[in-house]
């Protein structure tokens, strides 16, 4: 019997000690899965790089788009996560369109540019996206044989056919005297700035305009002088084309009616539009497409009708801090792609000494549908007629008892016997003017206020970099304000953070190969 027990006793402590080992195997084996998950998030963090970007216009969204872009192609072991911030509801910045109301009698969805959206095919970045994202091009063309000039005294009438020999006079260059015609001068310019054979990319704005200084050595007025072009011509045409901002197909030259004195940055403004006037395109459903389209590629989160309030370095965690009116974020860089005075963000002190003011003014655009076929000539004072008019300019707006407005422009028949007009102006106009102009016969108004930045010459230099993780895109902005140019610019912001944080750009290191763009790094490739 005892034999019995003691056996009994020797099974139970077996029993107790295989429990017991049962256990330890458990309790090791969740020690070493917690071990191990403790070190794959330690890796991933280590392997993981986070980038806020500031607005998604032109330049934000292709920021995204090429950093993405560049990691897709690159041998980095590093996962790039990418937020885009954008206070308004849509992606495009100064590129957005409206809608005709879905009734009769307008046709559904006729989109209407309010903004920046003609690009040539000399802008690279743009003609390649368009085709690489399968968006369909409309070629602009002109329904009108004639646009008028009033100049608060005189209705002047300018037909297309002598405008069309003033522009190829000037981009041909048919005056033998010169050494160089706009068009030479233009691209010249133009493959300096994208040229794949030049190894530098522009960090700052005036390596840019320094790098340029043969070809802006004389200004287009001395340009248009010597052309035998008379200046109140000239300034009629730069003074109306400052409203619109280079969306009109006559205005070969555009921006700011500084263009007539001597300046780089106006002159490279005026360089770009004389490239990219002779065939122009836009968007079918609108140019901000494109931007859409870099948004989507990037694989970048959108945060849209989120305001950032503020921009804060953590001395302790070396990461930036985004604060927005829906929380806040940490990111290893910021890249600041608004307007910063005109956004309401705050950022380090420091870094306003960095940032000079670039002045801001507002623009109105006015939509409408109407089924008077021509302006009406007695509202406004025009001589009397039997001829339409449809397209109109006027550089003396603004003045004592002169026109509201700076263009009107009738876009599209939308329908039969409804015309979709587009007047551009410094001021709202009111409705009761609207009436007035177009014969009591308004049925459908859409407004639009944008803040375009004053193209004047650049003091100083402004810096893509301002700090270690904080890049500032809209430091070229002041230099070349286009689509065009913020998105090329981006392309260099990307290729200097690039090469901050791994030692490598687009192209290379800095001791391998040149810092460029090479074509396989344009869209699609």
């Amino acid at each position: 019997m005892a034999k019995f027990r003691g056996l009994l006793n020797i099974l139970f402590i077996a029993f107790l000690a295989a429990i017991w080992f049962a256990e330890w195997k458990l309790i090791t084996s969740d020690l070493d899965s917690a071990t191990e998950d403790r070190s794959t998030t330690k890796s991933d963090f280590a392997n993981s790089f986070k980038i806020a970007v500031v607005g998604a216009g032109a330049g934000g969204s292709s920021s995204a788009f090429w950093v993405s872009k560049a990691m897709q192609q690159s041998t980095f072991n590093t996962t790039i996560n990418i937020d885009i911030y954008e206070r308004f509801s849509y992606v495009g910045g100064r590129s957005l369109v409206t809608n005709l109301p879905d009734i009769n009698p307008y046709p559904y969805r006729t989109p209407t540019e309010l903004g920046a959206h003609l690009f040539g095919e000399q802008e690279l970045h743009l003609t390649r996206a368009s085709k690489e994202f399968a968006l369909p091009l409309h070629n602009t063309t002109r329904s009108l044989d004639k646009f008028y000039i009033w100049n608060g005294g005189n209705l002047i009438t300018i037909p297309l056919s002598l405008l069309d020999k003033l522009r190829f006079s000037l981009l041909k260059g048919s005056h033998c005297s010169l050494k160089t015609s706009v068009s030479e001068w233009a691209t010249n310019v133009v493959t300096r700035i994208l040229s794949k054979d030049d190894s530098a990319v522009q960090d700052n704005s005036t390596n840019l305009t320094h790098r340029l200084t043969t070809p802006l050595s004389f200004s287009l007025s001395d340009y248009l002088d010597q052309a035998g072009v008379p200046k109140s011509f000239a300034n009629s045409l730069l003074m109306a084309s400052d409203r619109v901002s280079g969306s009109h197909w006559f205005l070969f030259i555009v921006r700011s009616p500084k263009f007539l004195k001597v300046n780089t940055t106006d002159n490279l403004q005026a360089m770009f539009a004389s490239a990219f006037s002779r065939q122009q395109h836009r968007i079918i459903g609108g140019t901000s497409r494109i931007f859409e389209e870099f948004v989507t590629r990037s694989g970048a989160s959108l945060f849209l009708n989120t305001e950032v309030t503020n921009i804060e370095h953590g001395l302790d965690t070396n990461l930036w801090k985004i604060n927005t009116s829906k929380g806040a974020k940490e990111y290893d860089a910021v890249i600041l792609a608004a307007p910063l005075y005109q956004s309401n963000i705050s950022i380090p002190e420091r870094f306003y000494r960095q940032i000079p003011l670039v002045l801001h003014r507002e623009i109105h655009v006015t939509v409408i549908a109407t089924r008077s076929s021509s302006i009406n000539r007695q509202f406004l004072g025009f001589p009397s007629g039997a001829e339409d008019i449809r397209y109109i300019i006027s550089p003396s707006e603004g003045r004592p008892g002169q026109p509201a407005f700076s263009i009107m422009s009738y876009e599209r028949e939308a329908s039969p016997g409804v015309w979709i007009v587009k007047v551009i102006s410094h001021s709202a106009i009111s409705a009761e003017w609207l009436l007035g102009a177009f014969n009591d016969n308004v049925n459908w108004v859409h407004r639009h206020t944008w803040g375009v930045p004053v193209i004047a010459p650049t003091t100083g230099s402004h810096f893509l970099k301002l700090d270690e993780g904080f890049y500032f895109l809209n430091a070229f902005e002041s230099v070349m304000s286009s689509m065009e140019g913020q998105v090329d610019a981006a392309r260099n912001l990307v290729d200097t953070l690039l090469h901050d944080t791994f030692g490598q750009g687009f192209c290379g290191t800095n001791d391998q190969t040149p810092r460029m763009l090479k074509e396989d790094y344009l869209p699609g490739h």
